[in-house]
């Protein structure tokens, strides 16, 4: 019972009464309680106006309060029996006071003039969140203690009780304190992100002298979606107004500090699509020139982590980075630097391929772009690769005729007549695409035919569904557009070993023919050494019909004999499919023209396996007896004292 009474008599202990009830001591940021008891009111308030004269000196600004706050007419006014309208007046003049005061809060000067607006308007009552707005940014600072313990703080106050137990000790407010209770308090984290709204607002153009506060801000905030055990949606509602205020700023430190609060809340947690695209617009619509890069910084790690949520530029937004120059340019600059463009560089591409390929009535300040894109943004070749990949899945493939499909086993004659010229395209997006996508190949030859093999060898839906596009890259790959030669290497590319075995047998038969040009050779070694190293013993099997002196003609020995060891290898660890080229892969690697100029101990090494074998078989037979008789063996003097002691019948 005595509890509850308590519990009310706590409740009605309004602001008015409890100044009222206290005259003997006085709350004080300059002197004691005791000595301030006995400071008159005239003495306080010149106290006051001797610090305001002194802030008016550092900023003309708090002239505007000589007239309101600090007009001698106040000596004589009691908040406690004011009209409403007049205490509504007075806490926007205070609030307005105090959030100029900010850049000033360490200065003496600045705890004068809080002497007189705590004895003369009890503002540690009243005004108890606006005082803490000032003060918290200075959480560390003795001054900040001066201020936490003249502000009345009850244990059944639910918004500040958690400051109460640091009132009587005097010691400053530790970071991680403030972190927990904004990860945790809705109304805390409000309080922070509405007081740097509201002191942004009422400061203007000189906001940018908030920078403990906004440095506050952004360090409180962050912290909370660091520290939250799992961020929610009222973390990202409470924030949301103020981020989004921040990224459209005209104050430096503010936009800063929204960027980096907007980057943590993105690593964070999933964002929805409608937020994610409010990101979007806000970071590309930056004003502010020292923040162009940081703004593109935010972009690329907002479209690499909510991809999801698709993020995607508006058409304005997108045609207005497309015409602006420093866009390309820190886009160059960040890639030069290494950092990872991808999601961001393909968001790019694809909208404006999209569009050029709607034919939108700005299309050619899109394919500029694209252009001044391709030209002055230096990827890597696995960003290029990604980059190439993109622009071949935003084609959108144009209904065909029906064409005979391509059996399996057919037999394709390759043509050896280098037909440089490109197929007439009935379009203009067309005839541009095949050109932006030959420049691509020029530039990132490389990253290009690594794609070009990717997409066919692919069984996915994805690049079947890309099949002329690929086509038309193929082409530019070869340099022809010769309908069995892009055929053929699609075959040799394919997702089946079987079409890949059949490849093989028709660039065999046509080997003479297609050798005899520097091009085709040069393709011609690079199918060869691709399909060598292939993963199906059918492939390989067709290959090792080659003759060796052939075989080296186009690939050289040390590749040939490189490719052999890997062969072996492969029969030693799958021996069910491998082993039955045992033999004939002996007979290639033991060969004079390999012997004669690879090293003969490392290929003694890849063979001793079959010279001592841990089983019988008729191919490890084989295979010994192709060693023994071999130019290997007349260079090696221990393989001439080895001879086999049983036929192949009992080995």
């Amino acid at each position: 019972m005595s509890t509850s009474l308590q519990e009310q008599l706590q409740r009605l202990a309004v602001p008015q009464t409890m100044t009222l009830a206290d005259s003997r001591s006085k709350a004080s940021v300059l002197f004691d309680r005791k000595e301030a008891g006995t400071k008159t009111r005239r003495i306080i308030y010149e106290i006051g106006l001797a610090g305001l004269q002194e802030l008016i000196a550092l900023n003309p600004i708090f002239q505007t309060f000589e007239n309101t706050l600090f007009n001698e007419s106040t000596i004589d006014l009691e908040r406690s029996v004011e009209q409403k309208d007049v205490n509504i007046l007075l806490d926007r003049n205070i609030s307005k006071f105090l959030q100029h005061l900010s850049p000033y809060f360490l200065l003496r000067p600045t705890l004068m003039c809080l002497e007189w607006l705590i004895r003369r308007f009890h503002i540690q009552e009243y005004n108890r969140n606006a005082l803490l707005a000032l003060a918290l940014p200075y959480h560390e600072t003795n001054t900040f203690i001066l201020i936490l313990q003249v502000i009345r703080i009850k244990q059944a106050d639910q918004e500040w009780n958690w400051l109460h137990p640091l009132q009587k000790p005097g010691v400053p407010v530790p970071k991680t304190v403030l972190i927990n209770r904004a990860a945790s308090d809705v109304a805390f984290l409000k309080f922070v992100c509405q007081a740097t709204l509201d002191a942004v607002k009422e400061l203007g153009t000189r906001a940018n002298s908030l920078q403990t506060q906004l440095n506050f801000y952004a360090s409180v905030v962050v912290g909370a979606l660091e520290h939250a055990a799992r961020v929610e949606e009222w973390h990202i509602i409470t924030i949301l107004p103020s981020l989004l205020k921040g990224l459209q700023s005209e104050v430096l430190d503010f936009a800063a500090a929204s960027y980096i609060v907007g980057t943590q809340l993105v690593a964070r947690t999933p964002i929805t699509p409608k937020l994610c695209n409010a990101l979007v617009e806000r970071a590309a619509s930056v004003s502010l020139e020292r923040l162009r890069q940081t703004a593109i910084l935010f972009l690329v790690f907002l479209f690499d982590k909510q991809h999801r949520a698709k993020p995607q530029f508006s058409e304005n937004t997108l045609l207005h980075l497309a015409t602006q120059k420093w866009f390309i340019a820190n886009l160059a600059a960040l890639a030069k630097s290494n950092v990872y463009l991808h999601a961001l560089y393909v968001a790019l591409l694809q909208q404006a391929l999209s569009a050029i390929q709607a034919e939108h009535k700005d299309s050619e300040a899109l394919k500029s772009f694209l252009e001044r894109l391709l030209n002055e943004v230096a990827l890597n070749d696995d960003s290029a690769q990604e980059i190439i990949n993109a622009f071949l899945n935003a084609y959108e493939e144009q209904p065909l005729s029906p064409q005979k499909a391509l059996q399996d086993g057919e037999m394709i004659e390759l043509s050896s007549d280098d037909d440089e010229e490109m197929v007439n395209n009935n379009s203009n997006f067309q005839a541009w695409y095949s050109e932006y996508l030959r420049k691509l190949e020029r530039k990132y030859p490389v990253a290009f035919d690594h794609t070009i093999k990717e997409g066919l060898t692919s069984n996915s839906q994805e690049f079947a569904s890309k099949r002329s596009v690929l086509k038309m890259a193929l082409g530019f790959r070869l340099k022809t557009f010769d309908p069995s030669a892009t055929d053929i290497y699609e075959q040799l590319y394919h997702h089946t070993a079987k079409i890949r075995a059949f490849a093989v047998q028709t660039l065999l038969a046509n080997l003479r023919d297609y050798s005899a040009r520097p091009q085709n050779l040069h393709l011609l070694r690079e199918c060869l050494a691709d399909r060598i190293a292939d993963d199906s013993e059918l492939v390989v099997k067709e290959i090792l019909k080659l003759p060796t002196a052939e075989f080296v003609q186009v690939l050289g020995a040390d590749k040939v004999a490189e490719a052999l060891i890997a062969i072996l290898n492969k029969v030693q660890q799958d021996a069910e499919h491998w082993a039955p080229l045992t033999a004939v892969t002996v007979q290639h690697l033991t060969s004079r023209e390999i012997v004669e100029t690879y090293d003969t101990n490392i290929i003694l090494l890849a063979l001793m396996p079959l010279l001592f074998p841990d089983s019988s078989s008729s191919n490890t037979f084989q295979a010994i007896t192709s060693i023994l008789k071999s130019p290997l063996s007349a260079k090696i003097g221990f393989l001439q004292e080895l001879q086999l002691v049983r036929d192949s019948e009992s080995f």
